[in-house]
């Protein structure tokens, strides 16, 4: 094989390793273990070159004819040209070798493929000094990684790699409040309706001073309008609280029978329910359900006006196919009909102008009267985890980042401050092979993308 020798190294920093197999030393030419001195040799006879490659990795190959066992290599600082005695006061890092020389020892191109999950596998493992399974597992390994480079990786990052663009589609009948997926970290503006870009909000309180909670609602707690249980020909509410001017009424769960004109078949009608001061139930039809409409949309704006000292309950929209709907009679549940029920003011409804990002919420308003689209083409998303060794990240300098971040944490969690001190660099050091150089490099890549577009602000 090669490459099995590998330990954390930064740039201008020259190391060499010395393998021991039960305190001797391996004799490099003869691939032999013998007593330090034999044969008056030197430590120059002992030393393995090490070489400097991406990120802080510096690599160096096990004699391929070095006798089976368990070896410990050391790494050291090498201070002049070539190795001296004086340098092995200067210990640089250790690793556990199990070397088998009965196993084919063919180079492995995969060692080098720091771009993909067994790469960056094998940098945490330098950067640790954790080499061997049995300090910690391949599968476990593969968690930490995945864990870091989709939950955290890509949060500080947010290049546009981890961009994409996200469509919701409304309807006429929705609350105006839709769950964004789980892989989403943020949404950027702009965001557009249909062809207009409406304002992304993330202030609560300015949002809702506009749109007002519950502004487009008469009730105080919602009626809950559906199918009714006791006749499918009528509708139902939960009991609910409403308001007409000042005053509060509350209303116990009730059934009502839908009234007014037949709707033709293959058409749209919608039926406005209202409550007076009694608690007694209206029900209004559009005014031209005889004729019927095209749309759910343009049913529901049919609907009258809120009745003169009334509240209004909700509506309930009808599509009938293969015959004609009367209300009253026909079944709510018959294969011919389709029924959607909401809560609210239907004429508070129109085209949403701006949204407002709660968590994974997001809310329009005005609410939809419509079908629109909303699209939003600067997402902020979590990347797939790696779930394969030859899965890749984008390149080489990404997959030493996400190694070398997971393993700062891993080491802080065992104590190893000085290890994670050295792995991380400090602010604004600009050596290379440090967590910040890295970073700092990757980032650089956000500013630039960030230049060559223009940035969209919002509230």
């Amino acid at each position: 094989m090669s490459d099995e020798l590998n330990n954390i190294g930064f740039d201008g920093e020259a190391q060499f390793a010395i393998a021991y197999l039960d305190g001797d030393p391996l004799y490099v030419a003869a691939e032999t273990i013998e007593t330090w001195g034999s044969g008056s040799r030197t430590i120059s006879d002992y030393f393995i070159a090490m070489t400097w490659m991406i990120g802080n990795n510096v690599w160096g190959d096990m004699p391929s004819g070095a006798p089976s066992g368990t070896y410990k290599i050391v790494y050291y600082y090498r201070a002049g040209a070539a190795p001296a005695l004086g340098d092995l006061a200067n210990v640089a890092g250790y690793q556990t070798l199990n070397w088998n020389i009965a196993i084919d020892q063919t180079a492995s191109a995969a060692s080098h493929l720091y771009d993909q999950l067994q790469g960056i596998r094998t940098q945490w493992r330098q950067f640790t000094g954790l080499s061997e399974a049995g300090d910690i597992s391949d599968t476990v390994l593969n968690i930490r990684i995945n864990d870091h480079y989709v939950n955290q990786f890509s949060k500080e990052v947010r290049t546009d790699n981890f961009q994409a663009d996200y469509t919701i589609d409304t309807t006429a009948v929705d609350t105006g409040s839709y769950s964004l997926p789980s892989n989403i970290i943020d949404v950027r503006g702009p965001v557009w309706v249909d062809r207009r870009e409406i304002e992304l909000c993330r202030d609560q309180e300015r949002f809702w001073a506009r749109y007002g909670i519950g502004a487009d609602q008469d009730y105080i707690t919602p009626p809950t309008l559906a199918i009714g249980t006791s006749s499918a020909a009528a509708v139902k509410n939960s009991a609910f609280s409403y308001q007409i001017g000042q005053y509060t009424y509350s209303k116990a769960a009730a059934e009502t029978a839908l009234a007014g004109d037949t709707i033709p078949d293959g058409k749209y009608g919608a039926y406005l329910l209202s409550i007076d001061e009694d608690g007694t139930i209206t029900v209004t039809d559009g005014a031209t359900n005889a004729t019927g409409w095209d749309t759910a949309a343009q049913a529901i704006n049919d609907l009258p006006g809120t009745p003169a000292d009334e509240a209004v309950m909700g509506y309930v929209v009808v599509y009938t196919s293969g015959a004609t709907f009367i209300p009253g009679t026909t079944l709510l549940s018959a294969a011919t009909v389709t029924d959607t029920y909401t809560d609210g003011r239907p004429d508070m409804r129109g085209m949403p102008e701006a949204c407002l990002v709660v968590g994974r919420t997001l809310i329009v308003r005005p609410k939809p009267m419509d079908i629109y689209r909303i699209t939003f083409p600067m997402l902020v998303k979590r990347p797939d985890e790696l779930s394969a060794d030859d899965s890749t990240v984008f390149n080489e300098e990404w997959g030493a980042a996400i190694a070398m971040g997971d393993a700062i944490a891993y080491l802080v969690r065992l104590g190893a401050d000085e290890k994670s001190e050295r792995l991380m660099g400090p602010p604004n050091d600009k050596k290379p092979g440090t967590y910040e150089y890295i970073m700092r490099s990757i980032k650089g890549e956000k500013v630039s993308q960030e230049q060559a577009r223009v940035v969209m602000r919002s509230w």
